[in-house]
């Protein structure tokens, strides 16, 4: 589990943000701009099994099975929101703490290059 003592977080509005991804995430709200910092020591992971696939060609196949879980994520508290990949707040519907970048192209600031530099709003599993 992440040990939230030695992350960086954001204070807005009374509720602490982690951002448990590596990268920094920029959101921009009108003319405000939050600056979430990557926690290089936030190892949030889904673990997955696979199983090998028989296959007459001679390549080495496998697939997923059912089995994943979540690790390295910590326990639900008061006022507290963590930022995560959506497949790590896909994964976890029940968790209503959990903030993804938004995967509305709509709420995405790209580069010349395509890449994504800031959002515009969070992807949540808040009802």
């Amino acid at each position: 589990m992440t040990n939230l003592e030695n992350l960086k977080s954001v204070e807005i509005n009374g509720m602490r943000v982690y951002n448990l991804t590596l990268h920094d995430i920029t959101y921009i709200s009108g003319e405000e701009k939050i600056v979430f910092p990557g926690n290089k020591d936030a190892v949030v992971r889904i673990e997955q099994d696979y199983v090998p696939v028989g296959n007459p060609f001679g390549l080495k196949l496998e697939k997923k099975t059912a089995n994943k879980k979540v690790s390295g994520l910590p326990k639900q508290k008061e006022g507290v929101f963590y930022i995560v990949s959506g497949l790590i707040r896909n994964e976890l519907p029940e968790r209503t703490d959990l903030l993804a970048p938004s995967q509305n192209v709509k709420n995405q600031i790209k580069n010349n290059a395509g890449h994504t530099v800031a959002v515009l709003a969070f992807d949540t599993n808040l009802c």
